[in-house]
């Protein structure tokens, strides 16, 4: 079972039990298709599949990998990103049906992803590629520096009134004109304090970069970072943490909570606790750390907004948090 509808209510947060996979190193994404009313929930083994008018499950589509890092939804359809695969796998969300994997080379791993129109993005250590979702075939590749090894990701986002795609790795920036297919702009920005997974939010000509411990603000005119915060999500020793954007509110989720931060003044307004089914890593006795059984190991929690709701994700448990109601715990 890859979930039920088995929920209860805790203030303003409804909570799903849910199965995606355990030991879902890469974490688990999220992602909302407002035009099919889906939530699209995804990790290594399968893609969980609820209606975001009253957060039953409508099903699963199984997903063979070993790790998905990200996922997108838009248009009635979902993509995943699968890293063993090499590949990317659409998802039809009208028939709750694996549409096709895609074989992409992006560079050693398969990192982020995203949707413009009918064009999936994907990025990785040292590409980026474009694929036509209907044929299931690369129509574009760009070479990109991340400076990512193996075990981080790349973050990514969509500017959609610009054309444009902001891909951020290992202390780099690019920006990617998707109707060119051509890097229009590269530059070198400190993410040295982000061992995990790096996530990207866009907003009124800036990037917003999470990491570790870390929200860091882009001008995209300039390429040049102009603040940065810390950040205490209550992130595991090498995980990334999740973000979103409504307006000028960024949503930054960890394992344990949400912190929800005014970015016109870069101030943290207070946080909402949330079950992600992710256990802590504490250190053992003989040295070393001990991890949990059944745990998203070091991944990155998914988070999406859609309207007045958040939902974050890890591998066993998905949360609706609907802000209007919620009781913020003050920083």
């Amino acid at each position: 079972m890859g979930c039920d509808n088995s929920k209860y209510l805790d203030a303003a947060v409804t909570v799903e039990k849910l199965d995606v996979g355990t030991s879902c190193v890469g974490g688990v994404g999220v992602a909302v298709d407002p035009s099919s009313n889906r939530l699209v929930v995804a990790g290594c083994k399968r893609m969980a599949v609820f209606s975001t008018t009253d957060m039953s499950c409508l099903g699963t589509v199984k997903i063979d990998g070993t790790s998905v890092t990200r996922v997108a939804a838009g248009g009635g359809v979902a993509v995943a990103t699968v890293d063993s695969l090499f590949g990317v796998a659409i998802v039809d969300l009208a028939t709750m049906q694996l549409a096709g994997t895609v074989k992409v080379d992006p560079g050693l791993r398969v990192f982020g992803a995203a949707i413009y129109g009918s064009t999936a993005i994907v990025a990785g250590c040292s590409k980026l590629q474009m694929i036509d979702i209907a044929s299931k075939t690369v129509t574009a590749e760009v070479e990109i520096e991340t400076g990512l090894s193996l075990q981080q990701e790349v973050g990514l986002a969509v500017d959609h009134e610009r054309g444009c795609v902001v891909v951020v790795g290992c202390n780099t920036v690019s920006v990617i004109d998707i109707r060119t297919a051509q890097c229009v702009g590269s530059a070198k920005i400190d993410t040295s304090s982000f061992p995990g997974g790096i996530s990207v939010a866009l907003h009124n000509g800036r990037a917003f970069v999470a990491g570790h411990s870390r929200l860091l603000v882009v001008d995209l005119a300039t390429l040049t970072e102009v603040r940065r915060i810390k950040i205490r999500p209550g992130v595991l020793p090498v995980g990334g943490v999740g973000l979103a954007m409504r307006g000028s509110t960024a949503f930054v989720a960890g394992p344990f909570k949400l912190l929800i931060i005014d970015t016109r003044t870069m101030t943290e307004l207070g946080a909402v606790k949330i079950r992600t089914g992710t256990v802590s890593i504490s250190p053992s006795r003989g040295g070393g750390l001990s991890v949990g059984t059944g745990s998203c190991l070091a991944g990155t929690v998914g988070v999406a907004v859609d309207g007045d709701y958040v939902y974050t994700a890890g591998c066993r448990k998905v949360s609706r948090i609907h802000l209007p109601d919620v009781v913020l715990e003050l920083p």
